[in-house]
C-alpha cells in the first residue's frame, strides 16, 4: 500500500508593502499600537512565525547583540535569529516603563493575560484584511 504524497497548501504571504501599511496603521502613542508595532516588526524582521514571536521572553532578546533566541521552533528546535536596529528601536519603545505599564510588561504579558490568549494579538493577521488596510 502506497502513501498519498504530502500536499502542499499555497502561502497567504503578505507583500513588504502590505505589511508596512500594516505597520504604519498602529498608533505611535497608543501603548497597544507600540505593542502591536513591535510584534509585527519583530516576526517580518526576523522571520518568525506567530507563535515563536508570542513565545518570546524579555531574556531571549539582546538588543545590544542584535539577537534573540527561539527557545521552542519548528520541531520544538533552538534557534538564533537577528533583530535589526529598527525593530530593536520598536522593542526597545515598547518596553519603556510607561509603554510597559499600560500594554504589556516586557514580550510576556497583555494585562496580567498571556499575549497568545489576548483577542487583538490573536487576530492581528485578520483584522488588517478586515480593515481594508491591504
Amino acid at each position: 500500500m502506497t502513501s498519498k504524497p504530502k500536499r502542499k497548501l499555497d502561502a497567504d504571504l503578505l507583500t513588504p508593502s502590505e505589511i508596512e501599511r500594516l505597520l504604519r496603521v498602529c498608533s505611535n502613542r497608543a501603548p497597544t499600537g507600540i505593542r502591536n508595532r513591535a510584534l509585527l516588526a519583530v516576526a517580518w524582521r526576523s522571520g518568525l512565525r506567530i507563535g515563536e514571536v508570542l513565545a518570546l521572553r524579555p531574556k531571549d532578546i539582546d538588543l545590544d547583540a542584535g539577537a534573540l533566541v527561539v527557545q521552542h521552533g519548528k520541531n520544538d528546535r533552538r534557534r538564533i535569529g537577528g533583530v535589526d536596529a529598527g525593530t530593536g528601536a520598536l522593542v526597545a519603545r515598547w518596553n519603556e516603563p510607561e509603554v510597559a505599564e499600560e500594554s504589556v510588561r516586557g514580550l510576556v504579558n497583555c494585562r496580567h493575560r498571556s499575549v497568545s490568549d489576548c483577542y487583538h494579538c490573536s487576530n492581528i493577521p485578520y483584522n488588517g484584511r478586515d480593515n481594508n488596510y491591504f
